[in-house]
């Protein structure tokens, strides 16, 4: 129960700081948003952006214990993808991010709207930069 408790706490709080992020995103310098973002993958993560951003998702996944498996790789996903909007839709990280989410997905017990939309939205996205063959 305690683990439980400490689990939706630290979800809550990193929820709260990426709500801060993306209120005060707006006009700031490119490098000032990467630094805020790695801030908050060492603060909830204890690793840096770009440690995660050289990992395939599945050696991401894998990183993380089953205690905390679906809420760390909810968080990464998260973070990548606003690391992908500020790289300017970064195709690469885009795919990452639509993985970890997708994968979430199918293990999590539960269903969350704002996931399914965020998956929707990438795949729209990676739809604009796919040639029509």
């Amino acid at each position: 129960m305690l683990q439980r408790d400490f689990i939706m706490r630290m979800i809550q709080l990193f929820f709260e700081a990426l709500a801060k992020f993306l209120r005060n995103k707006g006009g700031k310098d490119q490098e000032v948003l990467r630094r805020e973002l790695d801030e908050l993958y060492k603060t909830y993560l204890k690793q840096s952006r770009l440690d995660f951003n050289k990992m395939s998702v599945e050696e991401i996944v894998n990183s993380f214990n089953d205690d905390e498996k679906v809420f760390k790789t909810e968080i990464v996903a998260e973070l990548i993808y606003q690391d992908a909007l500020v790289e300017n839709e970064d195709n690469e990280l885009l795919i990452k991010a639509l993985g970890l989410f997708k994968y979430v997905d199918l293990i999590s017990e539960t269903f969350s709207v704002d996931r399914h939309r965020k998956i929707g939205e990438i795949e729209d996205l990676l739809k604009q930069y796919t040639p029509n063959t």
